[in-house]
């Protein structure tokens, strides 16, 4: 086997991690295939590069000297990428949630960005969307969150809120009997089963069950790590119930509600690279967004029945312009 670039940076997503099981997330990989991929590694450099230590696995005497040379070719390489791309003509790498806009969102940007060739990743997961950037694998991501568990920016990409409180809704079937209701309170809900996130790995999981122990009990998880298709299925025919973000689009068979006291809350934001990313390309992809998540939200919204008289639920959009935004998570990675 021939080593290339994206064997390199499999080995220093492992270092950095710590842990294999960690670095298949942030890859966007399973773990056994990542397992095996570092395997073939291992037989082309004639050793092993990795041992299993008390605080997860650590490099050996040849993964350090393997580690040191990595970094130094995968840094070259970033300045000789950004070097080549005067005035950032070409492509375009944006990482994105899985989200029912991200179809409009890439034809807008195409249009708003005619000399990019723009080109995406989309995952669950925000932690892996927002290791795109720190894996040289995205220019520009937009990542959603919980409120305090934004993943930590690396060093040299920059920020900026562009939904700002998103309170998060619940779904529950059309026969509910709480389907009839403005609002509820979560606690309403302590005897139902719940659908699981998905992207559980990037605390979305952690911190709905701790809203929940908040309210006063432990939910009740019957299926965890489905994708929205799978889990409003589950939904419909009266499986459970499951947290949904503003601009999801629903369906007859279901209602969605907001929770009072908004217990729920996360926030979206731009992250990109200033050496692959101008200032006047940040402000037409930030636009876009903004606008694309806003027509989402009133196509979605238009068949709430409470959306006029519950404002206190309704998302907070923070233009490119805005004075006031909020500032992002100051977390910077190590």
């Amino acid at each position: 086997m021939e080593l290339d670039l994206r064997h390199l940076r499999v080995l220093c997503q492992v270092a950095e991690s710590g842990s294999v099981s960690r670095a298949a997330v942030a890859l966007g990989v399973s773990q056994p295939a990542l397992t095996a991929k570092l395997g073939r590694i291992e037989t082309a450099l004639g050793g092993r590069l990795f041992e299993r230590g008390p605080q997860g696995v650590e490099p050996t005497a040849l993964g350090r000297f393997v580690l040191k040379r990595a970094r130094g070719i995968l840094s070259e390489m970033g300045e000789l990428v950004a070097g080549g791309r005067p005035g950032n003509v070409g492509a375009l790498r944006l990482g994105a949630l899985r989200s029912s806009f991200i179809g409009t969102l890439l034809v807008r940007l195409q249009r708003d960005l005619p000399g990019r060739d723009v080109t995406t990743r989309v995952d669950s997961s925000g932690t892996v969307v927002a290791q795109l950037l720190a894996n040289d694998l995205a220019d520009v991501v937009v990542i959603g969150a919980h409120k305090g568990h934004l993943p930590a920016c690396p060093p040299g990409v920059l920020e900026r809120i562009i939904v700002d409180p998103e309170p998060l809704y619940v779904v529950l079937a059309a026969d509910h009997r709480m389907a009839c209701l403005d609002m509820i309170e979560l606690a309403d809900l302590a005897k139902d089963w719940w659908i699981g996130p998905p992207g559980g790995d990037d605390g979305t999981l952690a911190v709905f069950r701790e809203a929940c122990e908040t309210a006063g009990f432990s939910p009740r998880l019957r299926y965890t790590s489905l994708e929205a298709m799978d889990a409003e299925q589950l939904v419909a025919t009266g499986q459970g119930a499951m947290m949904c973000a503003p601009t999801y689009p629903g369906r007859r068979e279901v209602v969605v509600l907001p929770l009072a006291g908004q217990p729920l809350q996360g926030h979206r934001v731009l992250r990109w690279r200033p050496d692959a990313v101008s200032a006047a390309e940040v402000d037409v992809i930030h636009r876009a967004t903004i606008d694309v998540y806003s027509d989402a939200l009133r196509r979605n919204t238009t068949t709430l029945p409470w959306w006029e008289r519950h404002p206190e639920a309704h998302p907070v959009m923070w233009p490119p312009d805005s004075p006031v935004a909020p500032a992002p998570d100051q977390r910077r990675a190590s």
